[in-house]
């Protein structure tokens, strides 16, 4: 068993990233680096959260991205938004359509046994990480997922005063697991390797 999981952690490891940006995002990094180091656990996805303009389709996960974000929005950014947020208001089946999100840290980890799955799962809803779970006990495989979360329809956005709020809002939910992220990366040394 202890082969066969050490093989599979190399084996996923040494892949490409395949995710739409190609890299880990860099609030969440380090996290993955400790749960990788360590010997029965390793990292198979993850988002240090995000802030995301979203056109939604006709199917359950049919959407496209207008805007992204993993970092706080500063002016800069917020003028890109608010370009976004424009021309979303300009055609109006569009605006049926897009919403903005805050999107909370998550992350995949696979685990060698049902008690490395549980211990992991304790730890990471004690520092906060309150939606966590075991989303496959067959495989050993914890989900680790914060809670802060905002889903507004543009259409309910009525002018640039109130995107500024939603933006505040947002801003201050990605501090909020980026703190939770820190946590979890301090105590995630206490692990044994």
């Amino acid at each position: 068993m202890i082969f066969s999981f050490l093989h599979s952690k190399k084996v996923f490891l040494s892949k490409l990233d395949k995710s739409k940006k190609g890299s880990i995002d860099k609030k969440i990094k380090g996290l993955c680096g400790k749960i990788n180091k360590l010997k029965n656990y390793y990292t198979t996805s993850s988002c240090s959260g995000r802030i995301v303009i979203i056109k939604t389709g006709k199917k359950k996960n049919e959407y496209k991205w207008l805007y992204i974000s993993h970092i706080k929005i500063t002016r800069k950014a917020y003028d890109k938004i608010e370009k976004t947020y424009n021309k979303i208001w300009k055609d109006k089946k569009l605006l049926k359509t897009c919403w903005i999100r805050f999107e909370p840290a998550i992350m995949h980890v696979s685990c060698d046994s049902i008690d490395d799955a549980q211990k992991l799962l304790d730890l990471a809803r004690n520092t906060g990480f309150k939606l966590s779970g075991i989303i496959s006990a067959k495989k050993n495989v914890v989900e680790i997922r914060a809670s802060e979360r905002l889903d507004i329809p543009i259409s309910v956005v009525l002018d640039v005063f109130a995107l500024d709020n939603v933006i505040t809002e947002a801003n201050k939910k990605l501090d909020e697991t980026h703190n939770k992220i820190k946590k979890l990366t301090a105590k995630i040394s206490s692990f044994r390797k």
